[in-house]
C-alpha cells in the first residue's frame, strides 16, 4: 500500500515538525471493489493484513507476520512469492512486478523482469522506502538518498545530478516516469514527459506526499489539499476534489483515491470497471490505488473503542481491543 498511501493511526493522519506521519498499521481487513475479471478483488480471508500491492491483474498483500499472500492472476512469476515467507515489512507493485524489503533492510523483487527489474536489485540493508512502476523501481535509503533499477528508455531512472542527493523525502514510481519529495517539501521528477507530467510539476515547497500513476501526478499538500496534473484524458486532474480534509493519496493507471480525515474515501478519474465508485459502509486506514481495482484496510471488526491519546502535544488514536502495529515513515509514505 505504499503507493504513497499514508495509512493512517485509527482516523488521523499525524503530521509534526513538517517532517513526519506517524503509520498506524492495524491489523485489518482487505476491502477490494473495482475489475475483477482475475479474481484480483477476491479477498482472502483474515484480518491480519498490514499492507497491500496491487498490480495489473492481481494483488498481493503483507500480514502481521512478515509473509505475503496473492490472489488474482496466476500464469507469470509475479505470482510466485519468494521463500521463506515471513521476511518481509514492506511491498509494492504496479505493472506486473513486486518490490519488498526485508526485515533486514534489504530489498528482494519477483515478476516480470524483460528489463531487469527483479535481477539487478541494489545492495545494501539500510532501505526504508520503495516504489514499483510499471518497468522499474524506486527505493529510498535511511540516508535520505534513492536508487532507481529496471527499464531506462524513456530516463525514468536517470536521477538528476542537479538534485541534492540526500535530499529525498519519498518516491513514487510511475508507467514511465518517476516522482520524488523533496526534504524541504518540494518535488521533481524524471521520465517520460509525454502528457506534460514533469514539464507541469507543481512547484512550492508545501507538499506532504506524492503519488504516480502511469501518467499523471497526485499530491497532498500539507494543508490537506489534494493537487494532480499531467493526463486527464479520464479527468483524473480536473475532477480533482477540493477541500483541505485529506490525509492520505494514491493514483492507479489513470485514476485516483484519496482517504479523507474522517475516514472515508472518494475515487475520480477513469471509471470502467467501477474502481471510483468506492464503499462507505467502513472505517477505512489505509488505501491503494491499482490499474483498475482499488483495495482499502479497514480494522478488524470486534468490540472496540476508539481513544484518543494526547502525549506532548502530538495525538495518537489506537482502538481498544484491538493490537496495533506502529511504523513511523518519512513524509510521503
Amino acid at each position: 500500500m505504499q503507493r504513497t498511501s499514508l495509512t493512517i493511526c485509527a482516523t488521523m493522519v499525524l503530521l509534526f515538525s513538517s517532517a513526519w506521519f506517524c503509520e498506524g498499521a492495524f491489523a485489518s481487513y482487505i476491502v477490494a471493489w473495482g475489475r475483477n475479471d482475475l479474481g484480483q478483488c477476491n479477498v482472502p480471508t483474515g484480518g491480519d493484513f498490514i499492507d497491500t500491492a496491487g498490480l495489473y491483474d492481481r494483488t498481493m498483500a503483507l500480514r502481521s507476520n512478515g509473509s505475503v499472500v496473492h490472489w488474482g492472476r496466476q500464469t507469470t512469476s509475479s505470482s510466485h512469492v519468494p521463500q521463506p515467507a515471513g521476511i518481509f515489512q514492506d511491498i509494492d507493485g504496479f505493472g506486473d512486478h513486486v518490490v519488498a524489503i526485508k526485515t533486514d533492510g534489504s530489498l528482494t523483487a519477483w515478476g516480470y523482469n524483460l528489463f531487469g527489474q527483479c535481477n539487478n536489485i541494489p545492495l545494501g540493508n539500510n532501505f526504508n522506502g520503495i516504489s514499483g512502476g510499471g518497468f522499474h523501481s524506486l527505493a529510498v535509503k535511511s540516508d535520505h538518498s534513492i536508487v532507481a533499477w529496471g527499464r531506462n528508455d524513456l530516463g525514468q531512472c536517470n536521477i538528476s545530478p542537479m538534485l541534492p542527493p540526500n535530499g529525498f523525502d519519498a518516491i513514487a514510481a510511475g508507467g514511465e516516469w518517476s516522482l520524488a519529495l523533496m526534504m524541504d517539501g518540494s518535488l521533481a521528477a524524471w521520465g517520460y514527459d509525454g502528457k506534460l507530467q514533469i514539464t507541469n510539476l507543481p512547484i512550492g515547497n508545501n507538499f506532504a506526499a506524492v503519488s504516480a500513476g502511469w501518467d499523471h501526478g497526485l499530491a497532498l499538500t500539507k494543508n490537506g489539499s489534494l493537487v494532480a496534473w499531467g493526463n486527464d484524458a479520464d479527468g483524473q486532474v480536473t475532477n480533482t476534489p477540493t477541500g483541505n480534509n485529506f490525509v492520505a493519496i494514491s493514483a492507479g493507471w489513470d485514476w485516483n483515491l484519496a482517504l479523507k480525515s474522517d475516514s472515508t474515501l472518494v475515487a475520480w478519474g477513469f471509471n470502467q470497471f467501477s474502481s471510483t465508485n468506492v464503499p462507505t459502509d467502513a472505517i477505512f486506514t489505509g488505501i491503494d490505488a491499482c490499474a483498475y481495482h482499488g483495495l482499502a484496510l479497514t480494522p478488524i471488526p470486534e468490540p472496540a473503542t476508539l481513544t484518543l491519546l494526547l502525549l506532548g502535544g502530538l495525538a495518537f488514536a489506537g482502538l481498544r481491543g484491538v493490537r496495533p502495529v506502529f511504523r513511523v515513515f518519512f513524509q510521503g509514505r
